[in-house]
């Protein structure tokens, strides 16, 4: 049996409290992987780390740079706000680990770029955890859509499209040429017919734009399970 790998967790505060007290320790029952250092600014939150994942204070850090610097390890587990991902990645890369990263990538999409770039050229690899893909839910609906049963595969939208679509609808966005801006503060909202769904055409005036899409209900059948029909509460 192989040695298992070691890594450095960033972030032992917060989110970084579950990994440390759930998710690594039966990685360490398996034997697939055990803590060499751990670091957080707060020196509170290293106890996270010592509690569940046995490490002496010797290697707990509140300075990143240093603990990199001091340990050898394998990979990186980077649970820190995401805004500071990249500046972890960079310290992961330049001492020559893989990377495991809570998600978002990062925080601006041109910092996901440079991240992906920079673990490309170094010949790396790095995975970010989506646990949640693996829900019974998200699996019938990936399968549904995959059959081709409802039709063709929708085009995906950027998610920053999306996120500047809801701030505008709560009128958060100043308007800009070319880009989706909200409705002055008293524009009366024109609701489409019954039935149809609105186009979303840059030409179309702010307020059809973000009107609302008729709400729709459809019932897929869970991975595993055979179809069942939709029963009315009120019936039952």
């Amino acid at each position: 049996m192989s040695e298992p790998l070691r890594y450095i967790i960033v972030g032992t505060g917060g989110f970084g409290g579950y990994w440390c007290a759930t998710v690594l320790p039966r990685l360490a029952e398996m034997g697939k992987a055990v803590a060499a250092a751990a670091a957080d600014v707060n020196p509170a939150a290293l106890a996270n780390a010592q509690h569940h994942l046995k490490l002496p204070p010797e290697k707990c850090y509140t300075d990143v740079k240093e603990a990199f610097d001091k340990t050898r390890a394998d990979f990186a587990i980077v649970v820190v706000p995401p805004a500071h991902h990249e500046k972890v990645v960079d310290l992961a890369l330049a001492h020559d680990m893989h990377i495991l990263s809570e998600k978002p990538i990062a925080d601006p999409m041109k910092a996901c770029t440079r991240i992906y770039k920079k673990v490309h050229a170094a010949g790396k690899k790095m995975a970010v955890t989506m646990s949640h893909r693996f829900d019974q839910d998200k699996q019938s609906l990936a399968a549904a859509i995959k059959s081709g049963k409802y039709g063709p595969r929708p085009g995906m939208r950027p998610c920053q499209r999306c996120s500047e679509r809801a701030r505008a609808r709560a009128g958060h966005l100043r308007p800009a040429a070319g880009r989706v801006s909200a409705a002055p503060q008293g524009t009366p909202r024109s609701l489409p017919p019954a039935g149809s769904i609105p186009t979303l055409s840059s030409s179309s005036p702010p307020a059809a734009r973000f009107s609302p899409l008729p709400r729709t209900r459809t019932t897929l059948p869970l991975a595993g399970s055979s179809p069942r029909r939709a029963t009315d509460p009120k019936s039952a």
